[in-house]
């Protein structure tokens, strides 16, 4: 099965760059009749194709620039026989409605079958444009994946035929065993409890909630340390993190917490992960936009307790582990759930216990194993021929 993505790719960094390499690399554990090819954006990259673990990424559009879905079909025209095109779709990357659905068009007029994750699926509220744009990349694809039930129903209610709609949950990255650090690696006493945030720093992550809160967690508890790691995203994004660091945390004692302003690349992440006692994740709602948070899954494949807002975002934790949802009733009680959090050892238990069950049922080899059945049932429905087996220890699900 030859398979095409249309998406970001690292060394751009973005949360749909590193969902699309995630993917690419679970599909080729659980499978050796595929070949992936990734018809990426160009930032950063080669102007040639070149390898990445196993899969051929062919730098191919910007997504800002006019008529870009012109690239797109160039470099998908040069590749023979491509079973499957699935575009990993977010509005902060493909700019300009017309372009998309000329794109999809132009596809389907090649006879591949398409696929297209909506990473996020905006409220009605937004206007008719949106309403309009996403029926118009509905009818133009064959199946369209969301992540989330609010997803699910929002395109639902606009118009969209929900047999055309398929559920499959954000896949989750297993903290490894093999991974060690301690505490001390990053200048932390190994008799702290560690506070975690991490993620692109930016304003709607809630940093002064838990800046807040971890001022108000010293008065009573010495013993706790608060780590904030990321990177900005975007020049507002620096004014915001530097007008933080000089108003917000102005006042606390410097060894009282680490800041690590850069992005992380994986193996870092995973460490600074594996030292967290509880995580925080404080997001501000984003009014009109559906989505799930990929920081949350990688939160939950470390296996920690995680207190987190009321945010959609965030639903599947907000389900999963109601007792430490804040309500947003005031930094008390905030407090209050992250004092549990640490210190009530029951609830620490039941929550992990939790968490590791959810992140196994989407781990990202399960995840891919979707996806590729997926693509085998559109490719039945096109009367084309189907050429791929899964490694024989894995089991087909359906969610």
């Amino acid at each position: 099965m030859k398979i095409g993505y249309i998406s970001t790719y690292p060394p751009t960094r973005c949360g749909i760059a590193e969902y699309t390499r995630f993917l690419v690399e679970a599909i080729y554990s659980i499978s050796d009749y595929v070949k992936v090819y990734v018809f990426s954006d160009t930032y950063g990259k080669p102007i040639y194709p070149y390898i990445d673990g196993n899969c051929i990424v062919i730098p191919s559009f910007n997504p800002r620039a006019e008529g870009y879905y012109k690239e797109l079909i160039a470099s998908i025209d040069d590749v023979e026989d491509l079973d499957i095109v699935h575009i990993q779709h977010e509005y902060g990357i493909f700019h300009g409605d017309k372009c998309l659905i000329k794109l999809m068009r132009g596809l389907k007029k090649r006879n591949i079958p398409i696929s297209i994750t909506l990473h996020t699926v905006l409220h009605h509220n937004k206007g008719r444009r949106y309403v309009k744009l996403q029926r118009e990349i509905a009818e133009n694809a064959d199946v369209v994946i969301v992540h989330s039930l609010l997803q699910e129903y929002e395109l639902r209610a606009q118009g969209v035929d929900l047999r055309r709609i398929v559920r499959i949950p954000h896949g989750t990255k297993l903290l490894s065993d093999k991974v060690k650090a301690d505490k001390e690696e990053l200048g932390i006493p190994s008799d702290k409890a560690v506070l975690l945030t991490f993620g692109f720093l930016r304003r709607d992550k809630g940093l002064e909630d838990a800046i807040k809160v971890f001022r108000l967690l010293l008065r009573e508890h010495e013993d706790v340390h608060l780590v904030i790691a990321g990177a900005p995203q975007t020049k507002e994004d620096i004014l915001y993190l530097s007008k933080l660091t000089k108003i917000v945390m102005k006042g606390l004692p410097t060894k009282s917490y680490t800041m690590i302003r850069r992005y992380l690349p994986l193996e870092d992440l995973m460490k600074i992960l594996s030292i967290a006692d509880v995580i925080l994740m404080l997001y501000k709602e984003r009014p009109d936009h559906y989505s799930v948070s990929g920081v949350l899954h990688l939160a939950m494949g470390a296996g920690k307790p995680i207190v987190c807002s009321r945010s959609s975002r965030l639903i599947e934790y907000t389900e999963l582990v109601p007792e430490l949802v804040y309500y947003g009733r005031g930094i008390g009680e905030l407090k209050i759930l992250v004092e549990r959090a640490l210190y009530d050892e029951e609830l620490r238990e039941k929550a992990t216990e939790r968490i590791m069950e959810y992140a196994k049922k989407t781990s990202w080899e399960r995840v891919s194993e979707r996806h590729l059945e997926l693509y085998a049932e559109l490719m039945e429905r096109r009367g084309l021929e189907i050429d791929f087996t899964l490694s024989a220890m894995s089991t087909l699900w359906r969610l």
